[in-house]
């Protein structure tokens, strides 16, 4: 005769059912699930003779306790990088009239210093990734910041175009190791909940604010006499001092024991990262050179490179299962991409920043020239922009727990449409309050949502000891969606302005409108995929301790 369980009891097999509580229902799935897909089973521990660089994965409790002090210094220094990099893409975006007047600077090669950024900083993301899981994520992001800072400077000191692309593209090296390990960080010391919700919706709101310091500090230095580069100088010394006020104020990483460089070498898929990031490369080359010239597509080096990325995306999809079969590291296995949350959230990336880099490259072109306002004039009109992303990006953080990831996607893209559509119809001569305002206020609106939920979703896909390569997967999604809508923009702008006269003002807008055309159409896509694969999705970012019941006065089967 057993004895009975006391009030309140829950044996493992009804932690596998449904559980009545006084105040609320909640099901307890069995151990397996496909909500989220863990990569544990496809990293393979290293044996102690062998020298291990990962760590046994753990729950939802950061490997060290922070005070609430402690744990918003780091927030505001790791946010600071987004700040930082997004400041550089403002700065030198609303320098782009004034660079192509000081180095004589073609309609065609306008877009390369950009474009060059995007591609170095996206191939390198999954190696700095990886080798900041071995050897400390804070080691590389203190790097990462003085090397980004340095190269920074050097564009701000170039004096040809080349040069500009060249320091452009290091700096992108650089913040490939800042951006995954700022992810990384925030992951391992602050647990999952409303405060880690928060800290990503920070990071999340260092970009749009970033990006109209740059535009405004841009604007305000076009005056003087050095010009656009006293900008770019401000942001070399802001990225500079972030690394030394990071040498204090960040964590030290834990100790992992027996690590080495032998078995660093054998935990990390090397051909998945050069496969990978080969792909990445020649795409966002062939993007870049056709942007300013779409007979480029026609010259036989694009066309081999062209066919050589086909070729490698299949081959990626090969060796991921190869490695998954035979039990050994894979970057991204395959079963990953059946979680549907995942697979959405990763393509909806991908087009909403395309449409966020054209919006804001746009907008700010269509204001200086074909609204004739000057730069600084510019930088202000685009300020509802910032304000938006800044609040909306604080708002998911602390909704995320609350309400279902579903809702907050598919009203953010819903309102997110409206932006494109608004400059489609608009008249180049109409008051800035008629249709400008609003377009610029809800351009943001689908980014600040996504961004949060995104990190969230693809945190909970990686394991805690790879979560700088889960950072490095979700910044990749960003820059491939940045380079692919730049590079489209410039084909798309080129195709829109051949109906009108060559040169002019008519020919310049129709150009501009076909690329708010596109642009529409892609939040339209990324709409109906939010709609369609995230139905059903729940509230994500809710730590294991809060989703489970507190009492359990009354309790039966359903």
């Amino acid at each position: 005769m057993t004895n009975p369980s006391p009030p309140g009891y829950l044996d493992d097999e009804k932690k596998g059912r449904i559980t009545v509580t006084t105040t609320e229902v909640e099901y307890f799935p069995p151990p397996k699930t496909e909500s989220v897909v863990s990569m544990g089973a496809f990293v393979t521990a290293p044996s102690a003779s062998e020298g291990g660089t990962l760590v046994p994965d753990e729950s939802d409790k950061p490997s060290n306790e922070l005070s609430e002090w402690q744990t918003s210094i780091i927030i505001i220094t790791l946010s600071g990088i987004t700040l930082t990099t997004s400041m550089s893409v403002g700065a030198f975006t609303i320098a782009l009239p004034a660079m192509a007047k000081d180095m004589n600077l073609t309609a065609q090669f306008l877009l390369w210093p950009q474009s060059m950024y995007s591609l170095t900083n996206g191939c390198f993301l999954f190696l700095a990734g990886s080798i900041a899981d071995h050897i400390g994520n804070r080691n590389m992001n203190i790097f990462g910041c003085f090397f980004a800072g340095s190269f920074v400077l050097a564009a701000g000191l170039s004096q040809t175009g080349i040069q500009l692309t060249a320091f452009r593209g290091l700096q992108g090296i650089g913040a490939a190791m800042c951006l995954p390990t700022a992810f990384s960080i925030i992951s391992k010391t602050i647990s999952m909940g409303r405060r880690r919700n928060i800290a990503f919706a920070c990071l999340g709101l260092g970009q749009p604010l970033g990006w109209f310091l740059g535009l405004l500090v841009g604007g305000i230095c076009e005056g003087s006499p050095p010009g656009w580069r006293l900008a770019v100088y401000i942001t070399a010394a802001l990225t500079i001092l972030l690394g030394v006020v990071n040498i204090w104020s960040l964590p030290n990483d834990r100790r992992i024991e027996s690590s080495s460089w032998s078995g660093f070498y054998h935990s990390v898929d090397w051909i998945g990262l050069a496969i990978s990031s080969t792909c990445f490369g020649t795409l966002s080359y062939v993007f870049a050179a056709i942007s300013g010239d779409l007979k480029a597509i026609e010259q036989p080096a694009n066309i081999v490179l062209l066919c050589l990325a086909a070729l490698l995306i299949p081959m990626f999809a090969f060796w991921m299962n190869l490695q998954e079969k035979n039990g050994r590291p894979a970057l991204v296995p395959n079963s990953m991409w059946r979680n549907k949350a995942f697979t959405c959230m990763c393509l909806m990336v991908v087009l909403i920043w395309a449409t966020l880099q054209c919006m804001r490259l746009f907008l700010s072109l269509f204001f200086q020239n074909i609204q004739h306002f000057s730069a600084l004039n510019a930088a202000v009109l685009l300020l509802p922009n910032v304000i938006a992303g800044i609040a909306l990006n604080l708002l998911t953080g602390f909704l995320a727990c609350r309400v279902s990831s579903y809702y907050l996607v598919l009203t953010a893209n819903v309102f997110g449409i409206l932006s494109p559509l608004l400059l489609c119809v608009i008249n180049p001569a109409w008051n800035y309050w008629i249709c400008s305002f609003w377009a610029v206020l809800l351009s943001p609106v689908s980014a600040g949502v996504v961004f949060t939920i995104a990190n969230l979703v693809i945190t909970d896909a990686f394991p805690k000891e790879t979560q700088a390569l889960a950072g490095a997967m979700s910044n990749t999604a960003q820059q491939l969606g940045g380079a692919f809508g730049l590079a489209l923009a410039g084909v798309v702008a080129a195709r829109g302005s051949q109906g009108g006269p060559e040169g002019s003002q008519v020919a310049l807008w129709l150009g501009y409108r076909a690329v708010f055309y596109m642009c529409f159409g892609a939040m339209v896509v990324a709409c109906l995929l939010g709609a369609v694969a995230l139905r059903g999705a729940g509230v994500v970012g809710t730590s294991n301790e809060e989703k489970r019941p507190t009492t359990a006065k009354q309790e039966g089967e359903v």
